[in-house]
């Protein structure tokens, strides 16, 4: 009897199996909450833009065999609020990802969807990092807004404001600083 039970619901479509599904492996990180206008004033491009494309990245293993899964971010470039970035879109990696076993989570890393419009702050290539010789958003969730209709939302909903007021931030904070007593740019 179960297994007519069991039979039934199957081809009904009930019952899903590990098969059909991937496994999610996450992994967390402790993350500080780096302010915003530190990561502005210490990152070479802020963009304004839109997620066009994702490209999945081969997969690299650290010491212990542990696969560190990546994911290339591909943002038609609106534009660089430091006025520096000139090129038409700008590639972005960022931990996590799919491979054919499982779905890859790094806490932390922020999260992007295909069309969104955005404004993240920039790290500049560091081929030494993780990312090797690729930009990433600095600040990793606290250097991404999500923009919509006039909102800019980050993952800590504490930082969420104005699109307005996140540029004018910003724009303060790339702003060149003057040593009073020295009399000299910083």
């Amino acid at each position: 009897m179960f297994s007519l039970v069991a039979v039934a619901a199957l081809s009904a479509g009930l019952l899903t199996t590990s098969l059909d599904q991937k496994e999610t492996i996450r992994v967390g990180s402790s993350l500080p909450a780096y302010p915003l206008d530190y990561l502005a004033e210490n990152t070479p491009f802020a963009i304004k833009g839109k997620v066009v494309e994702f490209q999945k990245v081969p997969i690299s293993y650290d010491v212990a065999g542990i696969p560190n899964v990546m994911t290339d971010v591909v943002i038609k470039v609106q534009k660089d609020l430091s006025g520096q970035y000139t090129d038409k879109t700008i590639t972005l990696r960022i931990q996590g990802g799919e491979t054919e076993d499982a779905i890859h989570v790094y806490e932390g890393t922020p999260e992007f969807v295909l069309g969104e419009k955005v404004l993240v702050l920039v790290a500049d290539k560091a081929p030494k990092s993780i990312y090797g010789d690729n930009y990433y958003v600095a600040g990793m969730v606290y250097g991404k807004y999500s923009l919509d209709n006039g909102d800019a939302k980050n993952h800590d909903s504490n930082r969420n404001m104005s699109e307005k007021s996140l540029e004018e931030k910003i724009k303060k904070a790339k702003q060149p600083k003057i040593d009073k007593s020295k009399d000299k740019v910083k």
